[in-house]
This record gives C-alpha cells, sequence and structure tokens, in this order.
C-alpha cells in the first residue's frame, strides 16, 4: 500500500514550446507519479518529448534513453514500438494534434530520480488523433546513471495550447 504527497502543479494556459519542471523528484521517494491532463497542440501534428532534468539543472538530451511501448487504436489492432539510443527522450514515438477534443491525457511514474542509478519510466496515455482513440503504453529508461530533479517536455514543432501536470511523491505505508 501507499500514499501519494503532492509536490507540484503547473497549469499552460497560452501558447508554450515547452513545459520544464524542475526540483520536484525529492530524494524521500523512490517513485514518483506525474499526471498530464488536457494537454492541446495549437496547430498541426507533433510527436511529444519527455527528458528529464539532472541534479545540474541541465536537460539530458543524450542518447541514453532507451523505450518501448504499445499503441491500441479503436480502429484496428495494436502497434509495437521501441527505440534505443534515443536523443528525444521518452514519448518520442507517439503523435497528438490540434483538432478539438484530441487533447493527451495520461500519467507516468518515475522510479529511483533521486538515486545514483538508472531512471525508469512507465505510464499510460490517451490520446485522439484524426478521430481516432488511442491508448498508449509506454515504458523507458535513462541510461545514465545519476540524480535527476525534474522533466522537460515538450513538441517536435509548434506548441502546447493547454495542459495541466501534477507530480505526487509515493511513499509506502
Amino acid at each position: 500500500m501507499s500514499a501519494l504527497r503532492f509536490l507540484k502543479k503547473t497549469t499552460v494556459s497560452s501558447t508554450v514550446s515547452t513545459v520544464s519542471l524542475t526540483d520536484v523528484f525529492e530524494s524521500d521517494f523512490n517513485v514518483h507519479q506525474i499526471l498530464f491532463r488536457e494537454f492541446t497542440l495549437d496547430s498541426g501534428t507533433a510527436t511529444p518529448y519527455l527528458k528529464l532534468i539532472g541534479l545540474n539543472g541541465t536537460v539530458i538530451s543524450n542518447t541514453d534513453y532507451q523505450q518501448a511501448g504499445t499503441i491500441t487504436r479503436d480502429d484496428t489492432t495494436f502497434t509495437e514500438r521501441r527505440s534505443t539510443g534515443s536523443s528525444n527522450g521518452i514519448l518520442s514515438q507517439y503523435s497528438v494534434d490540434d483538432a478539438t477534443e484530441e487533447a493527451l491525457n495520461g500519467y507516468l511514474y518515475v522510479y529511483n530520480a533521486r538515486q545514483s542509478a538508472y531512471t525508469f519510466v512507465s505510464g499510460n496515455f490517451t490520446v485522439r488523433i484524426n478521430g481516432i482513440l488511442q491508448g498508449i503504453k509506454t515504458i523507458g529508461v535513462l541510461k545514465n546513471p545519476g540524480q535527476v530533479t525534474g522533466i522537460e517536455f515538450s513538441l517536435s514543432s509548434n506548441s502546447f495550447d493547454s495542459g495541466e501536470i501534477e507530480i505526487y511523491g509515493m511513499s509506502e505505508l
């Protein structure tokens, strides 16, 4: 059994290309939960990037990210995706677009963020692309032993128009 402790929240209410949350992963917790709510784009279609921020405050953009996942669509079967040696972070195999009611919603768990070990991520998202509902299950790892303190959420192109991120620490009871 575990308990959640609220750590930080940020709201996107105007057009921005990047959302950064620094100093959010606390050493009191081995697991953090990140909630993404109603993220929409200002125009077009884009790929979301989630990168981690190191202890020194620098975004980790090297090729030490690996990820895998599945996309389950409401009009067909599922698709598997994976990559190694990515500098785009986690989530970079999926798309979002700007159509009405096509927001990105979901959550990620981040493991070992404040330990000198690999940082692991797992999560689930829903998004509607061109009217097609998609469920996304993703896992990833930053194979760069070291402590991370935050996240940078950005897009391959265009900007976020709205959205909300909440971060919680999870402790065992």
